[in-house]
């Protein structure tokens, strides 16, 4: 009895000490869960409640926040739970769905970018063309779900609840939420990785492929729009209505256009339509940056991450940081919201000046 009451001292103890170097891990993840929270609740009310973006063509504006923070809340927070308890985590169905979900969220987030991407080479390349209407979107939002639940569906067999590696003296006592051990290094795990990381190799090649082509066909229509000008060859300014005529023998063809000083209304869409292209490839590319070292580390270790941590120098802070990367994401976004969308930036700007 009294073996049994010290075991589990000595466990407590050996748990507050591995907690106490998780430290660093357990800040950056609250910072990740407050600030990420907030923001993507902004975005979320913004886009869904005061721009109503999930009946419009910025559908994916309005879902994208939505998967940011639920990453935020439950990633962040098993983050927490997993380093306070790196020897007492004992309950298993807790730790299937848990991993599992933080497996769904960012799958989600990368495949929902690929539509995206789908859509601005709809709009910019194919804009006489078949567009994405809002039951395809819906369409796709379940397709993505499906196939990131169907793609993570195997953690719930290779992970759990398993004797710590981390402990000292190793006791029936001592679990952890993580892979399970006898998986560590399987084939199974290994063949698992590396269908996902194929699988997210393929996903960005295809979402950057359809953004040079995009960036290649704006880049001509600017290049178009620059000779189309230098053929206008009568400019009549009317000073009662303030409209200027444009005569337009380019071509061959004489077209006469009338629109009020300022900038037409074409243009303003297409100027739109380029910027919120660019929006989500400064998206795509943080997405991209931040969720490589997570691939990376599960793809070529097969469960196994002491061979990363001895890479990188038992550096236990680091890994962690690297590991838990791809959360940062999901707390960027909606600064990059901020940084592309006017009419964001305008709604939240209304909002503070009412308050006011």
């Amino acid at each position: 009895m009294d073996r049994t009451v010290t075991q589990g001292k000595d466990l407590r103890h050996e748990n507050e000490m591995l907690t106490l170097d998780a430290i660093p891990d357990i800040i950056t993840n609250l910072i990740y869960l407050v600030s990420g929270t907030i923001g993507n609740a902004l975005v979320i009310y913004i886009y869904v409640f005061k721009l109503k973006c999930l009946y419009s063509e910025k559908y994916f504006i309005a879902v994208i926040p939505m998967v940011d923070f639920i990453t935020c809340c439950i990633n962040s927070t098993f983050n927490i739970v997993t380093d306070c308890m790196q020897l007492t985590f004992v309950h298993e169905e807790i730790c299937k769905i848990m991993i599992f979900i933080t497996h769904v969220c960012p799958i989600t987030s990368g495949t929902l970018l690929l539509l995206i991407a789908v859509q601005r080479y709809l709009l910019v390349c194919r804009p006489n063309g078949g567009q994405m209407t809002l039951g395809w979107k819906r369409a796709g939002l379940c397709s993505t779900v499906t196939f990131a639940v169907l793609c993570s569906s195997p953690v719930l067999e290779h992970y759990g609840t398993s004797i710590s590696l981390h402990v000292t003296n190793p006791s029936n006592n001592s679990f952890s939420c993580g892979i399970q051990t006898n998986y560590l290094g399987s084939r199974s795990v290994i063949l698992y990785e590396l269908f996902e990381f194929a699988c997210c190799i393929i996903v960005i090649t295809t979402m950057y492929t359809l953004y040079m082509l995009i960036l290649r066909q704006i880049y001509h229509q600017n290049k178009k729009q620059d000779i189309r000008h230098s053929y206008v060859n009568v400019i009549f300014q009317r000073k009662a209505g303030q409209a200027r005529v444009f005569v337009d023998y380019g071509e061959n063809n004489l077209k006469t256009k009338f629109c009020r000083q300022g900038n037409p209304k074409q243009p303003i869409k297409k100027l739109n339509t380029y910027r919120y292209t660019i929006m989500f490839l400064a998206i795509t590319t943080t997405t991209v940056i931040l969720f490589v070292p997570n691939s990376l580390m599960k793809s070529f270790c097969g469960g196994n991450l002491s061979k990363v941590v001895l890479f990188l120098g038992n550096d236990m802070t680091l890994f962690r940081f690297l590991y838990h990367s791809y959360i940062l994401n999901s707390v960027l976004n909606p600064l990059i919201y901020a940084a592309f969308d006017k009419k964001f930036r305008s709604t939240i700007q209304n909002m503070c000046k009412s308050r006011a």
